[in-house]
């Protein structure tokens, strides 16, 4: 009873996170991961002035847009862009949001995920732009604008309109020129703040190219990989995947204790339905004669059944009531690895109840059957 709780908890919890909505769409996305930390584009390191229009800097500039004009120039692609941090891999460069017009004390700035991205960003991703624009080739030349999402934005401009306000970043000011949705795209468990950058301002040492395309992972795949080697042979490539992929990636540990505990679940019950049948069909052997007697003196069959199942029950009632005792300890220490599901969920508990029922139910037939036909004359010429 519970192990069949516990499994029920945490599938209903896995479902959950597969179910909710991530305000983002990983079909036909292709990534792929580019390390431009050598030396000729900085050696991974900004420079301690001017940070963004250094030669390494522009050397990495010339580099993203160079792949983007060839990725979007490949059949079947709807739209490519870049990004700094590969989707689904947690909460990174997280930097405060600091409004000139606003100050307030260091330990109430607002913080978010700062992400550095190009054109076309929300288009691959599928996140809706709520109100303002999306980066464009304006921000090339002039790259100092933001786009928050909603969380970031309420965060630091709560009650107000944040589209044309500026920000701090580096002692350098940006202005707001939209406002996205909020998208699981750190954490399919949680929404998190972020605030987006051209990345034409500081051009990242780590280019996760994006490409939305009607081709197959496996088509575009090589596609993407030459491009990007006939730009620069000596670029790492260390990912590319799909972003579907990733997601699956993101909740492996999730899946994989759902499937173990499922193991566990089926197991319980499968020993639950042998010992049961066991023990009530050894119980029925021993008991012929008596039924045989009871049949002969005028017990009726539904009295019977009455008998062997309150034989069968008795034991797995006990069984149910410590068991729910017992999940109630297993929960509690189970409930940081649930998702939007309580510990005391009564689907899980009703639908780990009623599986173990019907197991028991199931598993007492049998042995009903053999005493319901058992022929009262040969028992008692056997007795």
């Amino acid at each position: 009873m519970a192990l069949l709780i516990v499994t029920a908890l945490i599938t209903r919890s896995f479902t959950r996170v597969l179910a909710q909505d991530r305000n983002f769409s990983s079909t036909q996305v292709t990534l792929a991961k580019a390390d431009l930390g050598e030396l000729r584009y900085g050696g991974g390191k900004f420079p301690d002035t001017n940070p963004g229009a250094d030669p390494a800097s522009l050397q990495r500039d010339a580099m993203m847009d160079r792949t983007l004009d060839k990725l979007r120039a490949l059949p079947g692609v709807d739209e490519a862009s870049v990004t700094s941090v590969l989707p689904l891999t947690g909460d990174m460069n997280i930097d405060g949001i600091v409004r000139p017009d606003h100050p307030v004390p260091d330990e109430l700035i607002p913080t978010a995920n700062r992400r550095l991205i190009g054109p076309g960003y929300f288009a691959v991703m599928g996140i809706p732009i709520l109100a303002g624009r999306e980066f464009d080739q304006r921000e090339q030349r002039n790259p100092r604008a933001v786009i928050l999402s909603q969380k970031a934005a309420e965060a630091a401009f709560p009650g107000e309109n944040p589209i044309g306000r500026t920000v701090l970043h580096w002692g350098r000011t940006y202005t707001v020129v939209g406002i996205a949705a909020d998208a699981r795209i750190n954490d399919l468990k949680r929404d998190v703040a972020v605030y987006y950058l051209p990345y034409w301002d500081f051009p990242p040492f780590t280019a996760v190219f994006m490409v939305r395309s009607t081709e197959p992972v496996q088509t575009l795949a090589p596609e993407i990989r030459r491009i990007i080697w006939s730009i620069d042979p000596d670029v790492t490539i260390p990912t590319l995947v799909s972003l579907d992929a990733q997601v699956s990636e993101s909740i492996e540990t999730e899946r994989f204790q759902t499937i173990l505990l499922s193991g566990f679940g089926i197991a319980a019950l499968l020993l639950a339905a042998l010992g049961i049948y066991g023990v009530l069909a050894y119980s029925v052997a021993l008991r012929t004669s008596e039924f045989g007697i009871r049949i002969a003196l005028g017990a009726g069959r539904a009295g019977l059944a009455r008998l062997v199942m309150a034989d069968a029950l008795i034991p797995v009632v006990g069984g149910i009531f410590f068991g729910l005792l017992l999940s109630a300890g297993a929960t509690h220490w189970i409930r940081s690895l649930l998702y939007e599901t309580s510990a005391v969920d009564p689907w899980a508990i009703g639908l780990s109840l009623a599986a173990l029922l019907v197991v028991a139910l199931a598993a007492s037939l049998l042995p009903l059957r053999r005493a319901l036909e058992v022929d009262p004359m040969q028992a008692l010429r056997a007795e």
